[in-house]
């Protein structure tokens, strides 16, 4: 503790009267004993005590009285971690992700940002070194940040502007400790302006190294505001085909506190020219804080890349309040040719029923009927180029077969294997167990015994098999459905693992057909060949959709095309071998060059990938692969963060912590961080209050 007027403390020497004023009531007076009063003599002994001790209270009185006015004159100030008179280091900190768009009394809380970091900077010295960066710009390979060496640096407070990108707590700490333990000054001082919600507070129990730092949080914001926001955007349908509707979900959340009725959701395709059509609508209702899953449904009208956006249409502001979060993109992926390779010695069916396939989707003038570019391979190597590998009669996988056609799989591709009745079943199983998959048991040759076997459970909500037969409310229990099942000569069992999934289950509750997802890809296992050497299987009218659908099904998750601003994003491209560049699709302007070619891209966060919408990456051919950006959901849940919650999360990490919960008190606030907290009020008080205790015990006295 210092104080600002030191001089006046010698004004204590003042308590020396109240001192000498006691010691002078005390002189001693002659005792003169009167008889008929004698029986009074221990009962005045007594009162003596007490009345003594209350002048001793009231000389006490007396003396802190003087010395709390003295000392607020001489306004002591208590030091805080950048209380002294050297030069310091300050980062202000600007929260400008959406959720700032929102007002209250005092206005737009990103205006009201701004006011208060021009009361910050008026508030420090000329001499301090001031960095001011928006939230926006955290987390950007090279972030821009404007400090008070550069001439309009406060003008540059008038540019930041509200931005997509989430406001992330601890990425703001561990930037701001990166930016400070640059500067060489005793004094570092973190200021944040930020609305506080709830979900910009992650886990910090690692972070270190703030304890010689003061920290200014001014708290924007003094109301529940209400907003609807469209979140979780996903592609239903798994099996994706041209020319047919495409399940399209998405959740809407109501974040306000009242019931609201007949929210439209508008559906849009984007065409060619970035311009976007619009193809449905639907109504809904909602409840407080309900979160419904909405589908729409978009039709896939072309192959190559579609790409489309909800819309939430706003009716009435003041239901929602947030514009930022009414869009959500969307994109997927049609294979404009499905390239197709044959492996093995029993292919023969297989092929047929592809060619089938081709000959009535050409007549239905749907598509192409070059569709599916099949091939015959004569081993397992160069697989890359493959949507799809069947491998039906091979007699056994050696290992170098098994190495590419892991690879195969686990770089998005698809393998579906017909074992052969003459099939080595220890390298087959030495080639799952690379891939984690499930396992070939014995071969079940008893014609007789197999001869009642039929299909059994079958799982019609599973995409390669739903939708093949006309009763659409097949599930997965279905067990009356009268499956046209094969004639069993022999079959092997099949041992699944944890992560194995019966599509078809035969009446004796063995597997007849099962899926893994391996990496980026699948393995799908038959346990018959696809030849009629173990079975009719390839005469039966299920055997030709269970082949095309695995065909369309190779296509992969389609749910991977959306990512969100602000991230690194990892993002597939289909098979795409050399990248050149990403372009925004909205302006076919702004554009990202890669560095090197890749069939999986990370595109780091930048000013490229800052806006919601469809972009693209092109090659040298000028093939593009689409993908989505979405704005990060929680910065749509608006729920502010409680005082002490926040004074809890910082406390540990910081030496001293000042919250500020009115932008008026902004620069007093910033003062007392910066020099100290002024304690002449707690002075005066004290003065008073030991200046009405005397009055009060004085009174008791004359009574006495």
């Amino acid at each position: 503790m210092t104080f600002l007027n030191p001089a006046i403390l010698f004004a204590l020497f003042a308590i020396s009267i109240p001192i000498i004023i006691h010691f002078f009531n005390l002189r001693k007076l002659k005792k003169v004993k009167f008889s008929t009063l004698m029986f009074l003599k221990e009962l005045q002994k007594s009162k003596m005590k007490r009345i003594k001790l209350k002048q001793l209270l009231l000389l006490l009185f007396r003396i802190l009285a003087i010395v709390f006015l003295v000392l607020a004159f001489a306004n002591p100030v208590y030091k805080s971690a950048a209380g002294n008179d050297s030069s310091s280091s300050a980062i202000i900190v600007i929260d400008n992700s959406f959720s700032m768009s929102a007002k209250d009394a005092y206005g737009e809380y990103l205006e009201q940002a701004k006011t208060s970091a021009n009361d910050i900077i008026s508030s420090l010295n000329p001499s301090d070194e001031i960095y001011v960066i928006s939230s926006s710009e955290i987390g950007k390979q090279s972030p821009r940040y404007w400090t008070n060496t550069q001439s309009n640096y406060r003008d540059s407070l008038k540019n930041i502007s509200i931005s997509y990108k989430d406001f992330d707590m601890l990425q703001c700490l561990e930037y701001s400790k990166s930016l400070l333990s640059k500067t060489t000054t005793l004094n570092k001082s973190l200021y944040i302006i930020s609305d506080f919600q709830k979900n910009n507070f992650t886990e910090a129990k690692s972070l270190s190294g703030f304890s010689d730092y003061s920290i200014l949080a001014v708290n924007i914001g003094k109301r529940e505001v209400n907003n609807i926001s469209l979140e979780d955007i996903k592609i239903e349908s798994a099996l994706i085909e041209q020319g047919r509707d495409v399940k399209i979900s998405v959740n809407v959340r109501n974040y306000s506190k009242y019931n609201l009725s007949n929210k439209t959701l508008r559906i849009y395709s984007k065409n060619t020219d970035s311009l976007f059509t619009l193809k449905g609508e639907k109504v809904v209702d909602l409840q407080s804080s309900e979160n419904k899953k909405v589908e729409l449904t978009f039709k896939a009208e072309k192959a190559g890349n579609n790409s489309g956006m909800i819309e939430l249409a706003i009716d009435n502001a003041q239901d929602d309040e947030i514009k930022y979060d009414n869009k959500i993109y969307f994109s997927f992926y049609i294979p404009e040719k499905y390239k197709i390779g044959l492996a093995g010695s029993d292919t023969k069916f297989i092929k047929l029923a592809i060619e089938s396939a081709t000959s009535m989707i050409a007549d239905s003038g749907k598509t192409k009927n070059n569709l599916f570019d099949v091939s015959e391979l004569s081993s397992l190597s160069n697989l890359s180029s493959y949507n799809i590998i069947f491998l039906s009669g091979a007699e056994k996988i050696n290992p170098a077969d098994a190495e590419q056609l892991s690879s195969f799989i686990n770089n998005g591709g698809t393998a579906y294997i017909f074992p052969p009745q003459n099939a080595d079943i220890n390298s087959y199983n030495s080639f799952f167990t690379k891939i984690n998959s499930a396992k070939l048991g014995n071969l079940n040759s008893d014609a007789e015994a197999n001869k009642p076997l039929k299909f059994g459970r079958v799982n019609f909500e599973h995409p390669l098999l739903s939708g093949i037969f006309k009763n659409e409310k097949l599930n997965f229990t279905s067990e009356k459905f009268i499956l046209d099942s094969p004639e069993f000569k022999n079959y092997f069992s099949i041992i699944p693992g944890e992560k194995d999934v019966t599509l078809i289950e035969l009446s004796n509750n063995k597997p007849f057909l099962i899926e893994n997802n391996i990496g980026q890809g699948r393995i799908l296992l038959s346990s018959i060949s696809a030849s009629d050497k173990m079975s009719d299987f390839p005469m039966k009218s299920i055997f030709v959709p269970l082949i095309v659908r695995g065909v369309f099904y190779s296509q992969g998750n389609v749910n991977k095309n959306s990512y969100i601003i602000g991230k690194n994003n990892v993002i597939g491209l289909n098979k795409f071998s050399k990248i050149a560049e990403a372009v925004n699709s909205q302006n076919n302007k702004e554009i990202y060059k890669t560095q090197s070619p890749s069939s999986y891209i990370a595109l780091p966060f930048s000013s490229f990938a800052s806006q919601p919408g469809i972009y693209y990456f092109r090659d040298s051919l000028n093939s593009k692969s689409e993908f989505a950006l979405n704005a990060n959901p929680n910065e749509s849940s608006l729920a502010k963060e409680e005082q002490k919650e926040i004074e809890k999360y910082f406390k540990g990490i910081f030496r001293s912590i000042n919250i500020v919960n009115d932008i008026n008190n902004v620069k007093e606030s910033v003062k007392e961080t910066k020099s100290g907290i002024e304690l002449w009020k707690y002075a005066i008080f004290l003065a008073l209050l030991f200046i009405a205790a005397e009055m009060f015990l004085s009174r008791k006295l004359m009574q006495d």
